[in-house]
């Protein structure tokens, strides 16, 4: 590799060099927002979100498989609030489409324990067949550091969501919030194309085929699972 090629493909994004993308104020937003609340570590996974590679040159140094559970296990507990706080609503707006074991302060306190559990296991095997595909597919990065940086996407996005989330349980308004979050839904998937392709330096089309992969294989898997349980 010359020395041309190994500068291009090591240079920054844009926005390391001062051009500003198009959604700036919302970020700034976002990442003041993040920077108010009690645990200190919510605005670098906001930061992580929007600004992916210059997040992950600077945590990459930490990246040990602890700070990795503490990021998804955080994520758990946080997915698992929203997601008594959407029965909540549904049961104060429209008692009759929750189902009756939501009632049960043993299912909502359960959600506390399977969530962290269920996201540890799909984010490190996740995580794990993206690095695999990345590696095929000519990647050089590492998977502890990969992993830190699509868990922290991850927790951004969840954060940035949240209020959407919770917005769109309302009556009449809802729909437009549950449309709007496919907005942010799509982004974090940009952000993880643009971590592949900063941690393993690979081309535009690599790193999305490595990101899109697993979801496609995922997909198939469950068609195929479908059709012969069917």
């Amino acid at each position: 590799m010359n020395r041309k090629t190994r500068q291009t493909r090591h240079a920054p994004p844009a926005s390391a060099k001062g051009t500003r993308p198009f959604y700036a104020p919302i970020e700034d937003f976002a990442v003041s927002a993040a920077s108010t609340l009690p645990f200190p570590l919510f605005s670098t996974w906001m930061r992580a979100y929007f600004q992916p590679e210059e997040t992950i040159e600077k945590e990459k140094e930490s990246a040990t498989f602890g700070k990795i559970a503490l990021c998804i296990a955080i994520s758990g507990l946080i997915f698992a609030a929203l997601s008594n706080l959407e029965i909540l609503i549904n049961i104060a707006f429209a008692p009759s489409a929750v189902p009756e074991e939501a009632y049960s302060q043993v299912f909502l306190l359960a959600m506390y324990i399977a969530y962290p559990i269920t996201l540890l296991i799909y984010g490190f095997v996740g995580s794990a067949a993206i690095y695999t595909i990345s590696k095929l597919l000519g990647g050089i990065g590492g998977y502890k550091e990969q992993t830190l940086g699509l868990a922290q996407i991850y927790a951004g996005r969840l954060l940035f969501t949240a209020p959407l989330v919770l917005l769109a349980q309302l009556p009449l308004v809802g729909i437009v919030f549950a449309l709007l979050v496919l907005l942010p839904e799509l982004f974090a998937l940009y952000s993880f194309y643009r971590a592949i392709k900063h941690i393993h330096h690979l081309s535009s089309f690599r790193a999305a085929l490595a990101v899109v992969a697993p979801f496609v294989a995922l997909f198939l898997l469950v068609a195929l699972i479908t059709m012969v349980s069917g």
